[in-house]
């Protein structure tokens, strides 16, 4: 069984809530504190909120994450943009 099934909607809504105001504290300050593990665990949270069809603010996941080549330079996203 899903651990995500026992919870009760606030308990849901609370726990997804803590993960987004993590996140956007995070954006805001341009650290990096929350990682793959919460990323997995918001979305284990997401398919229940979607499943019993209740609302909720979206996390807005930095994207400067990914790295990639620039005129053989290693660049994060946020210094291209």
């Amino acid at each position: 069984m899903d651990p995500m099934t026992s919870l009760t909607d606030e308990s849901l809504l609370r726990c997804h809530e803590g993960i987004r105001v993590q996140v956007s504290a995070d954006t805001r300050s341009g650290s990096r504190f929350i990682g793959q593990a919460a990323r997995k665990r918001a979305n284990a949270l997401l398919g229940e909120i979607h499943r019993r069809e209740l609302s909720i603010t979206p996390i807005f996941w930095r994207i400067n994450e990914v790295q990639f080549i620039k005129d053989g330079a290693r660049a994060e996203l946020r210094e291209l943009l």
